[in-house]
């Protein structure tokens, strides 16, 4: 698990008014920033996302205007915004950078990006149909022994986040599930097994927060770290209960390759600015999401070690086909 370090870094960037100046350019921003999240809307990285740009589109005094652009694990969004020209006016938000290269999907990944910085991460987590006879991880777990691919789990597409998370819960855990992928991230996951029709459904627990409060799915465990802080600390992580397992979103914002250097380091210290301010900090909290600040190259670093969690669970999965 990588460590939250904060912001250490100097800038060196000369501020005139609310632009960033570099030699002979003009002053930055000077027109609206467009930022891509290449999920659907509802979805966890939306929900998150959003009020920080929100934010920092008021620090930086000109518009952000949020696209969404989902499909293939995020590559959709992705390849558009690092195809962009690298002026700082296209950013993009990503919380699969290491996993799509590992898959072959997309031939960049974390080192390919100029990284702004990654600003929150949500663990796995799987719930239950309320009416399901369940109430822990152990008497699933029992079940889905004696009863193999009978329990249907609604997931993320083949390959993404979530459904490497309940990938990896099946395997550690010796059975055999139902895998249903879903389109997008978790939104459509958690409609389903509220629906009745899956079983399961193994997502970030913002997707799930307003179903299990309404009492339409139950929060049997968190493919994590740690517990989920506050009133949903009951549901006990796979390691506890003896997996060693833990799968996490990891979400950032970034731009194409080759900014100018003035312009990224304005863009790290505004994200910066509200990503560790109270209000966002408590919206997250609010969210029972995890909130952080690693900039630049403390952010790829975290990415590189998703990389090395996620490259044996690929292979497990028969997903491994890295693009060299």
């Amino acid at each position: 698990m990588f460590m939250v370090m904060g912001l250490f870094f100097i800038f060196s960037v000369t501020f005139e008014g609310i632009g960033t100046r570099a030699e002979g350019a003009e002053v930055y921003p000077s027109k609206p920033i467009t930022l891509t999240i290449p999920y659907e809307a509802g979805s966890g990285a939306d929900v998150l996302t959003r009020p920080l740009v929100e934010d920092a589109s008021k620090k930086l005094g000109v518009p952000i205007m949020i696209v969404n652009k989902p499909g293939a694990s995020g590559t959709v969004g992705l390849k558009q915004i690092l195809d962009s020209k690298p002026d700082g006016y296209t950013l993009g938000q990503h919380s699969a950078l290491a996993s799509n290269k590992l898959q072959g999907l997309f031939p960049k990944n974390q080192r390919d990006v100029d990284m702004v910085g990654c600003f929150q991460y949500d663990p796995a987590t799987i719930v239950c149909n309320a009416k399901k006879p369940w109430t822990s991880l152990k008497e699933l777990i029992e079940y889905a022994k004696a009863h193999p691919e009978e329990v249907k789990v609604a997931t993320s597409s083949k390959g993404a986040i979530w459904w490497l998370a309940t990938f990896s819960f099946a395997d550690a855990a010796g059975i055999k599930l139902n895998i249903m992928p879903q389109p997008g991230a978790g939104g459509m996951a958690a409609i389903q097994a509220a629906g009745g029709h899956t079983d399961l459904a193994i997502a970030g627990l913002p997707e799930f927060k307003t179903l299990i409060d309404a009492g339409n799915l139950r929060l049997l465990g968190v493919v994590g770290p740690n517990r989920i802080a506050g009133k949903y600390n009951t549901a006990p992580t796979l390691k506890e209960i003896g997996y060693n397992v833990e799968v996490f979103a990891l979400r950032c914002i970034l731009g194409p390759k080759g900014m100018p250097k003035p312009v990224l380091e304005k863009l790290q210290h505004v994200f910066g600015e509200v990503a560790q301010s109270k209000e966002y900090r408590d919206f997250l909290l609010s969210q029972n999401s995890v909130p952080l600040w690693l900039p630049g190259e403390q952010g790829v670093k975290a990415w590189d070690e998703q990389e090395a969690m996620f490259r044996p669970i690929l292979e497990k999965g028969g997903l491994l086909k890295e693009q060299k």
